[in-house]
């Protein structure tokens, strides 16, 4: 869903290593519905908690599950159609697929 690079800045750190950061434009009118938009966060969920846990970096999974919980927090508390235990059980099921990816990932790697 990025459809335009607005512009590339150079930034130059104290030490002479040069870092590039790319800005992109979100157009929203063409976002997909929210069924979609799940899926594919639930995608960079699972492949951000395989990339932390092959780099042994297990404790910073922890940031992405209170995110997760952050952003659905309303609607946890309201527990609308037992959502909360629909959250945990898509939840548990992330991490565990997630991890295991990981884990074969290293295996695979070592």
């Amino acid at each position: 869903m990025v459809n335009t690079i607005l512009k590339e800045a150079d930034l130059f750190c104290p030490n002479s290593v040069r870092i590039n950061f790319t800005i992109y434009h979100l157009n929203m009118d063409r976002l997909p519905d929210g069924a979609k938009l799940g899926r594919h966060i639930g995608h960079l969920e699972r492949f951000a908690i395989l990339i932390l846990f092959y780099t042994h970096n297990v404790a910073s999974i922890a940031v992405i599950v209170a995110i997760k919980a952050l952003t659905r927090f309303k609607a946890i508390e309201s527990n609308e159609h037992h959502f909360a235990e629909y959250y945990l059980i898509g939840s548990l099921l992330s991490l565990i697929f997630g991890c295991l990816g990981g884990y074969l990932l290293s295996l695979i790697a070592h």
